[in-house]
């Protein structure tokens, strides 16, 4: 099957995080980042703009595919809607 890597949560995303608009809690696994895999939360720093984050939610073995907007400066209101995407094919 290859090697798995993947991001788990400790912690619930801060309120102005983009990964909470995803309601991604602790315990839950980030996969990948714009279809490249993710060894640590510092990567999210690399994606700017509308990123796909490809998530497993805790107790299950979905990957889910969501779409979040990634402020340069991680702050102020996003634009439009959150639209967290469904399984991934």
């Amino acid at each position: 099957f290859g090697q798995f890597t993947g991001v788990r949560l400790v912690s619930v995303p801060d309120w102005n995080s983009p990964l909470r608009t995803l309601g991604l809690q602790p315990g839950d696994v980030i996969t990948r980042l714009d279809g490249v895999r993710v060894d640590n939360l510092a990567q999210l720093e690399n994606h700017y703009s509308w990123t796909q984050v490809r998530y497993i939610k805790t107790g299950t073995q979905i990957v889910r595919i969501g779409n979040i907007f990634i402020n340069q400066n991680n702050v102020g209101p996003l634009p439009g809607p959150m639209v967290p995407g469904g399984n991934a094919p």
